[in-house]
């Protein structure tokens, strides 16, 4: 069906777009190098789209990852490369959770989210961390000798952005809202920007603190 299929593409388009905005907004905090980071909030996009959509949208979750690594100063093959990495990552995480016997999406018990917390964002972290760092160093663009160091704060950007914007996405997606509801929610989301950015930004002029 031609709508469909419009729709499906547009799905598509926002989940690419989507991880590309916030995969740049990554890498302006990757203090310990250009293409590593400990925020990575990506990584939550990507396993949420899967367990909300489908494994079909793991080729948008591909070309937002390879758009937004390909505007690195790293050779061009090595976006592909880690963009696979970080698809097969999010696919590994949201398969073992929908073939956990009676996983619930809406994250409802405390064994869902262990299980999100300790299956999917800990363990299948390390895939996007191992191939990426590996990727890098075999290019050249970062030394062996830095591999460990590397591979730990991918890691961590990894899972700690699976495990805090992957559940609030879910369970977004699958509350009911009400208008005070929306209400509220807009206000702790411009709340939480404005103290990070008087905090940690240069909105005001005064000097911001080393976040690194």
């Amino acid at each position: 069906m031609p709508g469909a299929a419009a729709r499906s593409l547009v799905l598509d388009f926002l989940i690419a777009a989507a991880y590309f905005a916030a995969a740049k907004a990554g890498f302006r905090l990757a203090f310990v190098a250009e293409q590593v980071t400990t925020v990575w909030a990506p990584a939550g996009i990507a396993v949420a789209a899967l367990l909300l959509g489908g494994f079909r949208f793991g080729p948008a979750i591909w070309l937002g990852a390879f758009t937004a690594n390909a505007t690195t100063t790293a050779p061009l093959w090595t976006a592909f490369v880690v963009a696979g990495g970080n698809t097969f990552e999010a696919v590994a995480a949201a398969w073992i959770l929908l073939h956990l016997p009676r996983f619930d999406i809406r994250l409802c018990r405390a064994r869902d989210v262990l299980a999100l917390v300790a299956l999917a964002a800990l363990d299948c972290a390390g895939i996007g961390a191992t191939i990426g760092v590996a990727t890098l160093c075999a290019a050249g663009v970062q030394p062996w000798a830095r591999a460990s160091t590397l591979w730990f704060d991918w890691w961590l950007g990894d899972a700690i952005g699976a495990v805090i914007v992957a559940p609030a996405i879910v369970t977004a997606a699958r509350h009911s809202w009400t208008r005070p509801e929306w209400t509220r929610a807009a206000a702790f989301v411009a709340g939480a920007f404005l103290i990070t950015e008087l905090v940690f930004g240069r909105a005001t002029g005064l000097t911001s603190h080393p976040f690194e």
